[in-house]
């Protein structure tokens, strides 16, 4: 289109915009535009060709955009493009800072040094990673970055640094996982975890993306050892507010070894009650092809039933820790849940498991998956299956 458009024309001229020297910070040493950058370009150079009748052309792998205007020269083509750079950087401040009038959430450990004028926010982004109190903004540049060193190149099963550094923030455990089927240890429930001296309204997706690099370099390790079994990721859908992390999430399992998707798990957690937006869908259906299942965390009062052609959960069920509630109610409410979807033929999951006696319950209700201190306790690692009975296991706890 932009060819025709060019070639079509009796006059007007061609201008190379270079964003690279309008925004040089979102660049580190390479040419590639992220996707951040991409959406604010293209929304700028839309109301700057507007009145000029052009269009605009962009090279994968490049940092100049070819822009033709067809009632302008180039000097006034040139004109306009600085006025196109002013807006770009203007915007790339905005977005960093919450947008206008907003003001930045800030690091609490010196970030006011770091942070002065133009976009030396971005800059202390880049150079820092994430802070202790980033903003959502701040996230999404964040993991704008990590996403290009993804996508630009790097060894296969390598994890990025910036992920690395995010991780080893985390405190987490495995949890064994009862398979009641196959009267075996199957598998292994990574607990939430928390993030070292976090706080803020974006613990939730540091800590999400933080466990998917620990469950990524324990797969590589598994699938390297030949242990066969399942490691269940808890992943909040709240997480992917932003698409550069659901796109974040989707490159990172893909650079991974193909093998670790059969020991994959996603335990989704805060999906709305109802019928699932289109959004949603494609991305549990994204999800599923790079995993090997997708289990869903209802908790224990909600019954929902997402089944469709686009999503089917492999099982529904919640984590009984998460619950201070009188024993007499537990058990009657875990019988509960556990009959409505044996009723609906559907598998269902229990983890946080803390006694024998909601243990028993929860295998007498059909559960099919069971885990908790009740049976096994942590482990820093995973635990390959393992045939062993129900009692045996209770015995094994005292």
């Amino acid at each position: 289109d932009f060819d025709v458009k060019v070639k079509s024309s009796k006059g007007g001229a061609t201008v190379v915009w270079d964003l690279k020297q309008a925004v040089p910070d979102l660049f580190l040493g390479t040419n590639q535009i992220s996707r951040t950058l991409h959406q604010i370009w293209r929304k700028v150079i839309d109301e700057v060709i507007k009145d000029a009748e052009g269009g605009a052309y962009y090279s994968d792998g490049s940092s100049q955009v070819m822009v033709f205007f067809e009632k302008i020269n180039e000097v006034g083509g040139k004109a306009k493009l600085e006025r196109a750079s002013a807006e770009v950087k203007r915007a790339v401040k905005a977005r960093i800072e919450g947008g206008p009038g907003a003001e930045a959430q800030k690091d609490q450990a010196g970030a006011e040094k770091k942070r002065v004028g133009g976009d030396s926010a971005l800059s202390t982004v880049i150079a820092e990673g994430l802070k202790e109190n980033a903003s959502f903004k701040e996230v999404g540049f964040w993991a704008d970055r990590v996403l290009r060193e993804i996508q630009i190149g790097g060894a296969r099963d390598a994890m990025p640094q910036d992920l690395v550094k995010n991780a080893m923030n985390v405190k987490c455990v495995f949890y064994p996982l009862w398979n009641a089927a196959g009267q075996a240890i199957a598998g292994n429930f990574v607990t939430a975890g928390t993030i070292k001296g976090m706080k803020g309204e974006t613990v939730g997706i540091r800590t999400d993306l933080a466990l998917l690099s620990w469950a990524c370099l324990e797969l590589l390790r598994l699938v390297k050892s030949n242990v066969q079994t399942l490691v269940i990721l808890p992943l909040s859908i709240n997480s992917f507010g932003e698409d550069v992390i659901f796109d974040l999430y989707i490159n990172v399992l893909r650079r991974m070894n193909p093998a670790i998707y059969k020991l994959l798990v996603f335990e989704v957690r805060d999906l709305p009650s109802g019928t699932l937006s289109p959004k949603i869908k494609d991305q549990l259906a994204s999800l599923s092809r790079l995993s090997r299942a997708t289990i869903v965390n209802s908790g224990i009062l909600s019954f929902p039933d997402y089944a469709s052609p686009d999503f089917q959960p492999h099982a529904y069920g919640f984590d009984l820790a998460e619950f201070n509630l009188p024993a007499s109610d537990v058990y009657g409410k875990i019988f509960h849940y556990g009959d409505i979807y044996k009723k609906r033929n559907a598998k269902t999951f229990i983890k946080g498991v803390a006694n024998a006696e909601a243990a028993k319950t929860a295998e007498g209700a059909g559960f099919l998956y069971i885990a908790g201190p009740a049976l096994a306790q942590p482990l820093p690692k995973c635990v390959g299956v393992k045939k062993i009975s129900f009692d045996d296991l209770l015995k094994a706890q005292g």
